[in-house]
């Protein structure tokens, strides 16, 4: 029986959510005034809930902006853009300074 690609999709991202996360349980526990798990769970939660909506208004976001294309298609929203468009020179600047930033604190 052929393996559905959404779940294997989906499980892909949970499972690189938490190599990512993983290590930075202790840290971040030892870190925390008045330890407790009740405590941990809560700072969990909050940080997968910031984290949820910000992907949200993302998609949300980037959905609107391509909403309607040039072409009529939804298909392929990257012909909406040009080769020199400043708004993809700010992702990419944006992406490489997520990179940069975040790699240190996986090290810690």
């Amino acid at each position: 029986q052929p393996i559905d690609r959404s779940v294997l999709l989906g499980g892909a991202s949970v499972v690189a959510f938490a190599f990512n996360a993983h290590f930075n349980v202790i840290p971040i526990y030892a870190a925390l005034r008045g330890r407790s798990p009740g405590r941990m769970k809560a700072v969990v939660g909050t940080a997968v809930s910031g984290s949820g909506l910000l992907y949200s208004a993302v998609g949300i976001l980037g959905y609107l902006l391509v909403m309607h294309t040039a072409n009529g298609s939804r298909e392929n929203f990257l012909s909406c853009f040009t080769v020199k468009d400043i708004s993809f020179d700010v992702v990419r600047a944006l992406f490489g300074m997520s990179v940069v930033l975040t790699l240190p604190g996986m090290t810690c």
